[in-house]
């Protein structure tokens, strides 16, 4: 398997959970070398960081901590998902990786929420009903709700509250009013085949840790399943 880790590119390395698939890792500094060399890449993966822009899912700023303006990371991503969209490229997304991945397919973010940044574990529900601990250090996250996707894991209500949309300012808010009964934490978008992974699995010492071998065990049902079926 080859890779393209971007994530490690600005300092969020991701790959770690592939160890034991022994991936071979590859590196781009340029539009102009990503043009060449990911032809020959299996699977693509956009790692943590800062907020992406709210442009890019058509919000106004009202919470998020992103610039003025898209930044020279955004920008170069943004031109990485529409060179693996055309070619058919599995992606994978870890943290901002995964709210980065829900906007492009069509999705948008919560800009703030409660009680996810909080750099620990917390318990996820899967669709099949298994329970297990993922990590949480995000304060915005993934709604995945208005475009096509398959909502595979969640948390139970970590922001005691319900999450709005205002369509005046065009963004997501905090109503205290409700409740979100699933706050998205993995999702996969099949039109972009796209799997979005909201916590960390990587921060996770054993490589065969159980939220880990489930992150796998997705790459490998959603993300090459389709792969398979696009390369006939």
């Amino acid at each position: 398997m080859r890779i393209l880790d971007l994530g490690e590119m600005f300092g969020y390395p991701t790959a770690k959970i592939l160890y034991p698939w022994h991936p071979t890792q590859v590196e781009v500094k340029s539009l102009n070398e990503a043009d060449k060399v990911l032809p020959m890449v299996d699977l693509v993966m956009f790692g943590g960081g800062q907020d992406i822009h709210t442009s890019f899912y058509k919000h106004s700023n009202v919470a998020s901590q992103c610039g003025r303006r898209p930044s020279k990371r955004d920008l170069f991503e943004r031109e990485i998902f529409f060179m693996c969209k055309e070619l058919k490229i599995p992606m994978l997304g870890i943290c901002r990786g995964a709210q980065f991945l829900c906007a492009m397919s069509g999705g948008a973010l919560i800009q703030d929420c409660l009680n996810h940044s909080i750099s620990s574990y917390h318990p996820i529900l899967t669709s099949s009903g298994v329970k297990m601990l993922m990590t949480s250090t995000h304060h915005q996250m993934m709604y995945p709700f208005e475009t096509h996707h398959e909502l595979i894991a969640w948390a139970e209500d970590l922001s005691h509250g319900r999450f709005e949309y205002d369509h005046h300012s065009m963004c997501l808010k905090l109503n205290h009013e409700g409740v979100l009964e699933k706050e998205p934490e993995i999702v996969y978008f099949p039109d972009t085949n796209a799997l979005a992974v909201q916590g960390h699995p990587e921060y996770f010492q054993d490589v065969y840790a159980p939220p880990v071998q489930f992150v796998r065990d997705l790459i490998s049902n959603r993300l090459f399943k389709e792969e398979r079926n696009n390369r006939g």
